[in-house]
């Protein structure tokens, strides 16, 4: 489960579904008739987990975001 703060914000801005992220933060969905046909599956709300978390170790600078590949400028003629 994730926090009520800047959690579910960094989960909407990686385009996380709606259902999830309320799965996620525990909101009821109890209002919601479509909600009712979605079957919520534990793996895919851990893999949207890890997203949101990986995100946000990488901001931290926790986790390395990408492999830096060094390029020379091009020679003068």
């Amino acid at each position: 489960m994730i926090a009520e703060g800047a959690e579910p914000t960094v989960a909407e801005s990686l385009d996380i579904s709606a259902y999830a992220l309320k799965k996620l933060i525990n909101h009821k969905m109890a209002n919601d008739v479509t909600a009712g046909y979605i079957i919520s599956d534990v793996e895919r709300l851990r893999e949207t987990m890890q997203r949101v978390t990986d995100f946000l170790l990488k901001c931290a600078g926790l986790k390395p975001t990408a492999e830096v590949i060094p390029f020379s400028a091009p020679k003068s003629s």
